[in-house]
C-alpha cells in the first residue's frame, strides 16, 4: 500500500470518527444517557470496529489506532504511541501528532523497522 492510499483511508477514518463523536456529544446533551446506556455502548463499539478495520487496512496494530484516537485524542494530546521496543539497547519511542505521523508508523511496521 502506498503512503497516499493510507493517508486516504486514515483521513476517512479521521473524518468519521470525529463526525460521530460530534453527533454523540450532541445526543449525550440532549438525552443525558448514562455512559454504561445499551445506546452509547453500541456507539463505542461501532467505532471501535471501524478502528480495527482501518487498522488492518493501513497495517497498524489496532492498539496503537486505538491509543491515537482515545489516548491521544485524535493527536490532541500527542504522547508517545503504542511502540517501546528495544533493540540494541536502543529505546524507539513514537509520537503520533497527526495522520502523517500515522502513516509514518505504518510504513516502518510494513518494512520491519518496528
Amino acid at each position: 500500500m502506498t503512503r497516499d492510499e493510507r493517508l486516504r483511508i486514515l483521513r476517512e477514518w479521521e473524518q468519521h470518527i470525529m463526525g460521530l463523536d460530534a453527533h454523540y456529544d450532541a445526543i449525550y446533551e440532549v438525552l443525558a444517557l448514562p455512559p454504561d446506556s445499551p445506546f452509547i455502548d453500541a456507539v463505542f463499539r461501532q467505532s471501535d470496529l471501524l478502528t480495527e478495520v482501518v487498522a488492518l487496512a493501513v497495517g497498524l496494530p489496532h492498539d496503537d489506532l486505538s491509543y491515537y484516537r482515545l489516548e491521544c485524542e485524535m493527536g490532541a494530546r500527542p504522547l508517545t504511541a503504542g511502540i517501546l521496543m528495544q533493540s540494541d539497547g536502543l529505546e524507539v519511542k513514537v509520537v503520533a501528532r497527526n495522520i502523517e505521523d500515522l502513516a509514518d508508523l505504518a510504513e516502518r511496521y510494513e518494512s520491519g523497522e518496528l
